[in-house]
């Protein structure tokens, strides 16, 4: 007789740790969701003191990400190596919610309903951060019993956030402690630093204590004021953290690298792989970069009337950008970059100003942004392009205007993307258009579409419907007749997905035959998906159009 054994929780770690890492709280910041940070954090404080077997994987991806350094202080204090001069008051500015959780930080802050000049006063107060924390021993804490456990919930740390300028005053600690350690690190495994302020009046000290010579990530969340003084503050700040983590490969920027100067940038990002700025940039700013010869992602928005630029980034395989097709076609055009495989753009709606556009003029654009992709980078793998709003700022009070679209372009899809049909090397193409564009397709284009992309993996085809005040353009009948996909089962054998939009199934009359001779794929499609298919036709009529692609054989799983 055989009996079963059920496994306990704890014969399944990996299981577990799998499930936690769905709390992961640096996920829901990045989201703008303090109050799902919060509740995450919470969620997995109470499965740590639920159950033993919960207790590590909970507690290291609770530990894993920390909103400040405030929670090792506090840390500190409970296992009896540090003290406060006196309580904290535990109360937060909104019911349920501790201000930690609301502060405004690097992904932009949140919405608030009090006046930002009464806020900052008072997230401090519920903070603490007059609150002055001392050590209770002198000399080497490690020789102290209670440093092992400190030790542990330390090196679960991966990513922190500082505060660069106007700090609280435990900050100071971290000096004395890594002092009292010899320089060893506070936080030995700790990959990702990000800095966020209030303002930049005083330089927060003892926070580069922390910063470990294992941190590969920065982001550098201070932005611009354009003022002198508040630059060089954030200047200084930049270089304290480069000195800290001499290893720092991916720098996230909220201010332009014109602003940090090309000494610093020579001096301490020669090593950089990977770079996003996140305001706009002008030539100026690109110029500077002359000196990353070891970057190898790129990710920048153009500042509009762009001027030529003659620049080479021989290691750069990614590049993202977004601007106005004109100038991303300036950039295409003037800068080299000979190892680039994968390339994303973003073409923003709207002429260079605040007047309306009309939709020819923004296809004329971005056909003359594919002729320059297919020119000088004709062995690019993996090809992304999107359409969107011009991103605008408030001035104050003031929504600026924001540019229409007034006519929509009366062509075919096949007119837009034609200069891409010379990229045979891509494997992977996903293009999101508005509806103004011309996104109706035959079975030809289809034709010619496969005929060019031999080597395609996957193809993303999407139309949005644009819409803005009383404009609405909707979708004319687009997307590729079963004809089409046809010829993608036949000629493409690497194919995996096939994303097309909702597709006109309408048949006229004597097309059967057309039908009859496209329906014998060989190394078609195993297994069609289409789940958006938008058919005038009864199901067993069209159903039997596709029957032999079901019969044939081919590594194409998806196709919606």
């Amino acid at each position: 007789m055989v009996t079963a054994t059920l496994c306990s929780l704890a014969h399944t770690p990996d299981i577990l740790y799998r499930i936690f890492s769905y709390f992961d709280a640096d996920d829901l910041e990045r989201q703008y969701l303090p109050g799902d940070v919060y509740e995450s954090r919470r969620s997995l404080v109470f499965a740590a003191r639920t159950c033993r077997a919960f207790a590590d994987p909970a507690l290291r991806v609770l530990w894993s990400s920390l909103p400040d350094d405030q929670p090792l202080a506090d840390l500190l204090c409970t296992l009896g190596i540090a003290a406060r001069e006196r309580s904290l008051d535990n109360h937060g500015l909104s019911d349920g919610n501790p201000g930690r959780y609301a502060l405004l930080n690097q992904y932009g802050g949140f919405g608030l309903y009090i006046p930002d000049h009464t806020y900052e006063p008072r997230w401090r107060q519920s903070r603490g951060y007059d609150v002055r924390y001392f050590f209770l021993h002198g000399g080497d804490p490690r020789r102290l019993p209670q440093w092992t456990r400190f030790q542990q919930y330390a090196s679960y740390v991966r990513a922190i956030t500082l505060f660069a300028f106007d700090g609280p005053r435990w900050s100071k600690l971290w000096e004395k402690l890594r002092s009292s350690i010899d320089g060893a690190p506070i936080l030995p495994g700790l990959s990702s630093v990000s800095f966020c302020c209030f303002s930049s009046r005083e330089n927060t000290q003892g926070i580069f204590a922390l910063i470990s010579p294992s941190v590969r990530k920065l982001d550098f969340a201070i932005p611009s004021y354009s003022w002198p003084e508040s630059d060089e503050k954030a200047r200084r700040v930049f270089s304290k953290a480069f000195r800290a983590g001499p290893g720092i490969t991916t720098l996230r920027l909220a201010l332009p690298p014109s602003t940090l100067g090309p000494s610093l940038l020579r001096n301490h990002c020669s090593y950089l792989r990977h770079l996003q700025v996140t305001p706009r940039v002008n030539v100026d700013d690109l110029r500077l970069l002359d000196d990353l010869h070891a970057l190898e992602h790129l990710s920048i928005s153009l500042s509009s009337g762009l001027r030529p630029l003659h620049l080479t980034l021989p290691s750069l395989v990614t590049l993202v950008i977004a601007g106005h097709w004109k100038d991303m076609c300036i950039l295409l055009d003037t800068m080299r970059l000979p190892s680039m495989q994968m390339l994303s753009m973003t073409g923003w709606e709207g002429a260079q100003g605040e007047a309306d556009v009309s939709a020819t003029e923004l296809v004329t654009g971005a056909i003359q942004c594919f002729s320059a992709i297919s020119t000088w980078y004709p062995s690019i793998t993996s090809l992304c392009v999107n359409s969107t709003h011009t991103p605008v700022e408030p001035r104050g009070c003031v929504v600026p205007y924001l540019p229409q679209v007034v006519a929509p372009f009366n062509g075919r899809l096949i007119d837009t993307i034609r200069p891409l049909l010379a990229l045979r090397a891509l494997r992977y193409i996903a293009i999101r258009l508005p509806s103004y564009f011309g996104v109706v397709a035959t079975a030809s284009d289809g034709a010619l579409m496969a005929d060019a992309w031999r080597n395609l993996e996957e193809l993303h085809l999407d139309v949005r419907r644009y819409s803005y005040g009383l404009r609405m353009y909707d979708p004319r009948p687009c997307g590729i007749p079963q004809e089409g996909i046809a010829h993608f089962a036949r000629k493409c054998p690497r194919l995996r997905v096939l994303r097309l939009p909702g597709m006109e199934m309408e048949m006229a009359k004597g097309s059967r035959a057309a039908g009859k001779s496209a329906s014998q794929p060989r190394g078609g499609v195993r297994r069609p998906i289409m789940p958006r298919i938008l058919s005038k036709l009864a199901w067993r009529t069209w159903q039997s159009k596709f029957r032999s692609l079901w019969k044939g054989r081919s590594r194409t799983r998806h196709v919606s």
